[in-house]
């Protein structure tokens, strides 16, 4: 039966594309249907004379079919002059992929007397006909000055769009551009993210994650790690991403430079309230940024002072990891400071054996008395190249935080650790202060 059906529709193609009104679709949906072989054996021949009969009534599609079969020599001989005649004429006609593929052969000669100038030129028509596949190649030219002027910003803007579009080719350029410092500020954390997510599209980027990690600290590597997972099960397109952060004064939220790195708008989440924010300050050394909510709130959350924290001292990890429903509130952790000082004994953070997961990002470390003495930023659940602690899980010493808050002139109140408080009591009077920030790409 299904023959039979398929056949129906070859025979009712073939009388269409024999009539006198809109044969010229008929012709090419026939020639599609030799070309891909759908139903029938596939025959280039057919196809050929089918797409030819369409492309001279004018159907662009038809004449890049055309152009397509002389470029690659399917059934005719191999032909780049009249591959390019054919692909023109439908180009003039705005068919985006035309156009993609007359500046392919303007850019390698082929058919035509090489021209970067004119192979941007179309390439840019394309683009602007939303051909997104063009988008790394102008990237590319604008990178290495192709028939335009060198231009690492412009180029690192349209790899970023074909980065966004999904295109593994574009995510592996800009892990380039941040890994060289082109067109961005340098930023090997960024570098190893986008490398890894082209990595995970199929694009084979080891090589390039194997000569940046060298260069990376550890601190940096266990960021990154972070950073990934923020991504989540996402393999193509870049999305919202999600961490947490705290009020510390007025309208301040202390959360994590890597949180809120490459966002376009962000929005805090609390309770039942909702805030638009923008960034005041950042520090990508040590991790921090202070945001402005557009909405106060009295309740900040307050800055141990007086004994310094030691080993074994309790702790409780507030935050929003991004493997619980969107509609969970807060989660709270327990555990412990397991060392005083970080990865490679760095003096600016802590390891705390409280777990931590993606999301937890920007979040408050609390005393046994709900008084912050860190901020959350990373988890190490396993080593990179063999460099790494496992299991290790990191938070940014309070008066790192306090010292950058000082010279950004934010005021934040402190307080002297006192009776040990209930788990819950803790979790109650935090939930007016922790926040969902949410990054819009």
């Amino acid at each position: 039966m299904k023959i039979i059906i398929v056949l129906f529709i070859v025979l009712y193609t073939v009388l269409s594309a024999n009539t006198p009104i809109g044969n010229d679709k008929a012709a090419y949906s026939l020639g599609l249907i030799y070309k891909n072989g759908k139903g029938i054996q596939q025959d280039y021949k057919q196809a050929f004379k089918w797409f030819m009969k369409s492309a001279t009534e004018g159907n662009r599609d038809a004449q890049l079919e055309i152009g397509d079969m002389y470029y690659f020599g399917q059934w005719t001989a191999k032909n780049y002059k009249k591959s390019f005649k054919w692909s023109m004429k439908s180009a003039k006609q705005g068919n985006a992929r035309a156009q993609h593929a007359i500046g392919g052969m303007y850019f390698y000669g082929r058919g035509v007397e090489k021209d970067y100038k004119k192979a941007f030129e179309w390439f840019l028509k394309s683009s602007e006909n939303d051909y997104v596949d063009v988008q790394p190649i102008i990237g590319y030219m604008y990178d290495n000055g192709y028939g335009v002027k060198k231009d690492y910003k412009k180029a690192f803007e349209w790899f970023m769009k074909s980065a966004k579009n999904g295109l593994p080719v574009g995510q592996y350029n800009v892990g380039i551009m941040y890994a060289n410092g082109r067109g961005v500020k340098k930023n090997y954390i960024s570098a190893h993210t986008w490398y890894s997510l082209a990595s995970s599209n199929g694009y084979d980027a080891s090589r390039a994650i194997g000569k940046l990690e060298p260069k990376m600290s550890k601190n940096q590597i266990a960021i990154v790690q972070e950073y990934n997972l923020l991504e989540g099960k996402n393999k193509s397109r870049i999305h919202d991403t999600a961490g947490s952060g705290f009020f510390v004064s007025g309208s301040k939220v202390l959360t994590n430079n890597h949180v809120i790195g490459s966002c376009k708008d962000i929005e805090l989440i609390w309770k039942e309230y909702t805030s638009i924010a923008k960034v005041i300050a950042k520090d990508a050394n040590n991790d921090l940024a202070i945001l402005e909510a557009d909405t106060a709130n009295s309740n900040a959350l307050k800055f141990r002072i007086g004994k310094d924290v030691q080993i074994g001292n309790e702790i409780v990890v507030l935050g929003y990891p991004l493997d619980v429903a969107l509609s969970a509130g807060m989660q709270l952790t327990t555990g412990s400071i397991s060392s005083l000082t970080g990865l490679a004994d760095d003096t600016t953070s802590l390891q705390m054996s409280a777990p931590v997961q993606p999301g937890n990002s920007g979040g408050p470390m609390l005393d046994a008395s709900g008084n912050i003495i860190g901020v959350v930023y990373a988890r190490v659940e396993k080593s990179i190249s063999g460099r790494l602690t496992q299991n290790a899980n990191l938070a940014i010493k309070a008066n790192v935080a306090q010292v950058f808050l000082d010279a950004n002139n934010v005021d934040y109140k402190v307080e002297p650790l006192s009776h040990v408080k209930d788990l819950a009591d803790i979790a109650e009077e935090a939930r007016e202060s922790v926040v969902k920030v949410i990054c819009h790409h």
